[in-house]
């Protein structure tokens, strides 16, 4: 298990603490060729797994993500510790690690990323506003250019305190 910083808003890591947010996106460092045709797909080996870009044609691998291929983030079972401005740190689990479009998130998606459709600020579907949300954080134009993302699932991890088991 390996533990690695990552960066929330307040206002995301308020969503953290409060159960909505168990996912979160970033945009992968090295975008494949455009050229590439298929989908990503996760190609197991010994000791180690890594996403690859799927030649649409033979199946053949065509070119691996980022140089190593692994989620910089990290993979399942690793932890990612949040450190808001304004709270104490959040320590995370990673449940699930995949590769997508940034357009292709789902509504579910977009309420895990903690979109909440409830809000009177939010007009139109969870999904809008995460786009919305994307366009306001990032460059205008990056929804346009559906770049490829991680996609993290996790789930808040409990305190080493409590699981320590003493007999």
């Amino acid at each position: 298990m390996i533990e690695r910083f990552i960066t929330f808003t307040d206002e995301m890591a308020r969503a953290i603490l409060d159960g909505q947010k168990t996912q979160t996106r970033r945009i992968i460092n090295s975008q494949p060729d455009k050229s590439l045709i298929g989908a990503a797909c996760l190609v197991t080996e010994v000791n180690h797994s890594s996403w690859c870009w799927i030649n649409g044609y033979d199946g053949s691998v065509a070119e691996e993500i980022g140089g190593s291929g692994i989620c910089p983030y990290g993979r399942i079972g690793d932890r990612l510790i949040v450190e808001p401005n304004n709270a104490k740190c959040i320590t995370l689990e990673i449940t699930d690690v995949r590769v997508e479009r940034l357009q292709d998130i789902s509504e579910k998606d977009a309420r895990a990323e903690g979109i909440d459709g409830h809000s009177q600020a939010l007009i139109g579907t969870c999904r809008g506003n995460f786009l919305r949300l994307w366009e306001s954080i990032y460059d205008a134009g990056i929804c346009n250019a559906n770049p490829w993302v991680w996609v993290i699932s996790f789930k808040r991890a409990e305190e080493r305190s409590k699981q320590i088991n003493i007999k």
